[in-house]
């Protein structure tokens, strides 16, 4: 019986195949779906994850449409109707502060300090780009609610390319190697680039007030 057993995921995996019919995309969605109650419950994020992968490997997909048809089902909506998330064909421009913002969320299941640091650090009127401001608001909404997890957050997304964008960057190693020098980092460079914009204006003002002066 040890030799032949079989862990939890694996199991619901092989029913899951039985259960629907995944010669096409409809069954295969069914069958994917069958899974997200197990998944909903489990604790780690990074086991999580490693399902996701698990899944997309199993029913020729990739990991980030799995968590996309999660966040669907989290909805309370089916994922084999037209309802998927469908990738906005928009590109982002990856600014130095939607860079350090998504620094932040990639971590802020594990790594809540990192998102207090970079609040301490800096306000919401200091960011010009729009797409760091919503992930700035979304972190916060998150922090007070206490919701950590990373569907969570996804949810609260309004910007279809900036959730598609960050979920990407979720199921990528892009951010996981030394994350608190990324993000002081980070807060260096948009602090720097906030003052030159302050000395901007201040300098335009003062040119405004001297031509007043002379006239």
């Amino acid at each position: 019986f040890v030799k032949n057993s079989i862990v939890d995921f694996e199991f619901l995996l092989f029913r899951s195949t039985k259960l629907f019919d995944t010669s096409d995309s409809q069954g295969k969605a069914k069958a994917v779906a069958f899974l997200f109650p197990f998944l909903d419950v489990v604790d780690s994020e990074v086991e999580r994850s490693g399902y996701f992968a698990r899944t997309g490997d199993a029913f020729d997909t990739d990991a980030k449409s799995v968590l996309n048809d999660y966040i669907i089902w989290k909805k309370g909506q089916n994922v084999w109707q037209k309802a998927a998330v469908v990738p906005d064909k928009e590109s982002l421009k990856t600014t130095d502060e939607l860079y350090l913002l998504t620094a932040v969320c990639v971590h802020f299941s594990k790594r809540g300090d990192l998102w207090l640091e970079l609040r301490k650090a800096l306000q919401i009127e200091e960011l010009s780009d729009p797409n760091a401001k919503e992930l700035y608001i979304v972190l916060e909404e998150c922090y007070r609610t206490e919701e950590h997890d990373s569907a969570g957050l996804l949810e609260k997304l309004k910007n279809e390319a900036l959730k598609n964008f960050i979920a990407q960057k979720l199921n990528t190693g892009e951010f996981l190697i030394n994350p608190e020098r990324l993000v002081s980092d980070g807060i260096k460079r948009v602090k720097e680039k906030c003052i030159a914009r302050a000395r901007a204006k201040l300098v335009s003002k003062m040119r405004a007030a001297e031509k007043d002066l002379l006239k």
